[in-house]
């Protein structure tokens, strides 16, 4: 026999068969002989690693805090989508957030609803009254007493408020950013219908800018002259109202600004402006009028931006501006019908203004100053704390005659100046 032992030992056997690792008919399947194969999510040998919940072979899932695995977090509205507005809304709303006493807004955009009673449903028991350009609506026993029965797109109005807080409007589509607006000479109470800002040269077409040469917003006016706009309104607003001041009837469209795509929220952090009226006890009042003053000497010295300006009633502030230089604007309100704007400024009465220095000193500024006229711009030329001596005026002759128990005697002056008033008599004593 020639027989021998094969490899596994087998007395003339055939050895390992063929596919198979060793003598047991163990195969290798990529992990050595008679070993597992690649296992788990990787496959690796020996491994136990899994899919995660987002598909990650051995991650760790979603990361604490996050929604999804994308990393997103819910900020109130959803998984992934914005937070809530600040009315407590998520989705397509706007949010207006109102302070107490009189507020000059616009929409944005209306709902189909546009009436009154349905607009301010939500908030109709902080509502006071609500102004428009010659109309107005106030609630009442469950109803809307007034000719304003509708909101309009693009008309402004004074919403009163009895406290502060804030109206959600859901949006229909119903107001197009170039809609035109008409314009009759005069005080205009008109709405601004974008989501963003713009400066005044860039929202209103250059052919209407000129015959529109002022723009009254709540605090703050605008006025143009040769070399620009001039004063504390810069820019117009979303969600804001504005007094167009005309020379003429004209009619145009807001330019578009660029960026227009981004719901804003309104900002109702308080402005230099409020925080001086509250520091002098000045109510905000929706009948207005504004002072640019060219400039003022002060002991013939021109101002600085040490100065306070304010300006005065019937012995009231009605008005108050840091000096910031030449053509600085001096707000003057006037009375509106409530209680607190009584003692301010009514159609002819005389505005004065006065300055204060850092040490809180007062002194009166004189000169030209036009009386008050409701929702226009004035120009103030130079004024100063210097009283002019009246040069030229006449004295009507007594009636009658002074050896009367009585006796009328009249003056005239050319203009307004202080005068002292003496009487003598014929041994020249006073």
């Amino acid at each position: 026999s020639t027989l021998e032992f094969d490899e596994c030992g087998v007395c003339g056997g055939d050895g390992i068969a063929d596919g198979v690792c060793d003598c047991d008919g163990n195969v290798d399947l990529g992990c050595g002989c008679g070993e597992v194969g690649p296992s788990g999510c990787d496959e690796e040998c020996g491994s136990t690693l899994e899919f995660d919940e987002c598909g990650v072979c051995g991650g760790d899932g979603i990361a604490e805090g996050a929604c999804d695995c994308e990393g997103n977090v819910d900020l109130g509205c959803g998984c992934g989508e914005g937070e809530p507005n600040a009315c407590g809304d998520c989705g397509d709303t706007d949010c207006y957030e109102l302070a107490q006493g009189p507020n000059l807004m616009s929409f944005t955009d209306l709902p189909e609803n546009q009436s009154i009673s349905s607009i301010f449903e939500p908030i109709t028991n902080d509502v006071y009254a609500v102004l428009g350009e010659g109309v107005s609506s106030v609630p009442m026993d469950g109803s809307w007493m007034g000719a304003l029965q509708e909101a309009e797109c693009s008309s402004g109005y004074w919403t009163i408020l009895n406290s502060s807080t804030s109206l959600s409007v859901s949006p229909d589509g119903v107001c197009s950013t170039d809609q035109t607006y008409n314009i009759h000479y005069g005080a205009n109470l008109v709405s601004y219908p974008f989501y963003s800002s713009q400066s005044l040269s860039e929202a209103l077409p250059q052919d209407v800018q000129g015959t529109v040469y002022g723009v009254i917003g709540g605090y703050e006016a605008a006025y143009l002259d040769e070399t620009g706009w001039l004063g504390s309104l810069s820019e117009l607003n979303p969600q804001s109202g504005y007094w167009l001041i005309s020379s003429d009837n004209t009619s145009f469209t807001y330019n578009s600004p660029s960026n227009d795509l981004v719901r804003l929220e309104s900002n109702k952090e308080k402005s230099n402006a409020e925080n001086l009226f509250d520091e002098f006890g000045v109510e905000l009042s929706t009948v207005s009028s504004y002072y640019f003053l060219e400039n003022a000497l002060v002991d013939d010295e021109y101002l600085t931006e040490a100065y306070t300006i304010v300006s005065k009633c019937n012995d009231n502030v009605v008005g108050v501006r840091n000096w910031t230089g030449t053509f600085s604007d001096i707000p003057v309100m006037g009375i509106d019908g409530r209680e607190s704007t009584l003692g301010y400024c009514d159609i002819g009465d005389t505005v004065e203004l006065y300055i204060i220095d850092e040490n809180g000193s007062e002194r009166k500024l004189n000169g030209n100053i036009h009386s008050f006229s409701p929702n226009s711009i004035q120009v103030v030329s130079l004024l100063s704390t210097s009283i002019e001596t009246a040069s030229n005026f006449s004295i009507v002759k007594a009636y009658p005659n002074p050896f009367n128990p009585s006796s009328t005697s009249s003056f005239t002056l050319l203009e307004n100046r202080e005068v002292n008033i003496g009487i003598y008599n014929i041994n020249g004593q006073r």
